[in-house]
């Protein structure tokens, strides 16, 4: 983050607080703090709440949208994953613990992961595999 300064907190639920001070502003008075909430970070997956502008900055609403039922399975992910969920809730369990996913989560599935989804309301999310 070069003209950034980063800085991690964590609150009382366990969840990441990230702290970033943007452009020139961490060399003057003049300072604009941006607060991140993600969620806790499980076996490399991310959870964030993004705004729509960086939704638009990533070209999310471009990317395909896949469906799915209530269901439960295994699944392992042969590459990175990045998706957006529009609908749903899912429990993703791994060897480290369950992560929560429902609407509006930004999520990023790390390459090599191995998990078990637990789709508990009908899902629809935007999705890229890099």
């Amino acid at each position: 983050f070069q003209g950034h300064l980063v800085r991690g907190y964590s609150n009382l639920f366990g969840n990441a607080l990230t702290s970033v001070m943007a452009g020139d502003a961490c060399r003057n008075n003049h300072q604009k703090e941006i607060i991140v909430k993600q969620q806790q970070i499980v076996s490399g997956i991310r959870v964030e709440k993004l705004d729509e502008k960086g939704l638009k900055a990533r070209g999310v609403f471009s990317w395909p949208v896949w469906e799915k039922n209530v269901a439960s399975f295994d699944w392992t992910y042969n590459s990175q994953e990045e998706c957006y969920f529009l609908e749903g809730k899912v429990t993703i369990e791994t060897d480290a613990g369950e992560v929560h996913i429902g609407k509006g989560d930004f999520v990023i599935f790390p390459k090599g992961l191995s998990c078990f989804w637990d789709v508990k309301e009908a899902v629809r999310k935007h999705y890229r595999f890099q």
